[in-house]
């Protein structure tokens, strides 16, 4: 179980080899790993302003890079608490997100969720349980800046928040 923060642009396929080595892959109860990369992208059709209200015209704005910013020591708690949920709710031998803070370039991966599981399936909805989790639950502050300058602080989307109380009420 592990949970990281970059700080600086990671390999997100060196990242899951190295988690994949630390299980031997001759081991026979290992059926399956699955992941889930996020990389920034360059441009934001709809921004959410920090007022959650969207921006009126759905005119791509072109990006030059995100900025994210945590408490550290919240975000990691977070991610692990995630990653502990995971565990109970899905037959998992290991998993990890691994998440980058400060600028990160348009291109550069902001995220990592991985699983492995004797069972495809249990692997499968675990790595999305988390993906969907970390999206909401760990304290990160992003801002998208745009290539004429403007820097946009940004909230969590509804389509995010409805994605997490799905999974809740499917626990139920």
């Amino acid at each position: 179980m592990t949970a990281l923060l970059h700080k600086s642009n990671f390999c997100p396929y060196e990242a899951l080899r190295s988690f994949a080595n630390r299980h031997n892959a001759n081991n026979s109860q290992h059926g399956a790993l699955a992941s889930f990369c996020g990389i920034a992208r360059s441009n934001s059709e709809s921004r959410q302003q920090g007022d959650g209200s969207e921006k009126q015209n759905n005119e791509p704005v072109s990006l030059v890079s995100l900025h994210l910013d945590c408490y550290p020591a919240m975000a990691i708690l977070c991610m692990q608490e995630i990653i502990a949920e995971a565990h109970k709710r899905w037959a998992l031998i290991d998993a990890t997100i691994q998440h980058r803070v400060g600028e990160i370039p348009v291109g550069e991966t902001i995220v990592l969720v991985a699983s492995l599981s004797k069972k495809r399936n249990n692997a499968f909805e675990a790595c999305r349980y988390m993906t969907d989790m970390v999206k909401v639950r760990p304290p990160f502050w992003k801002c998208e800046m745009a290539a004429s300058g403007q820097k946009k602080w940004l909230t969590t989307a509804e389509q995010d928040l409805q994605r997490a109380t799905d999974w809740h009420e499917k626990s139920e």
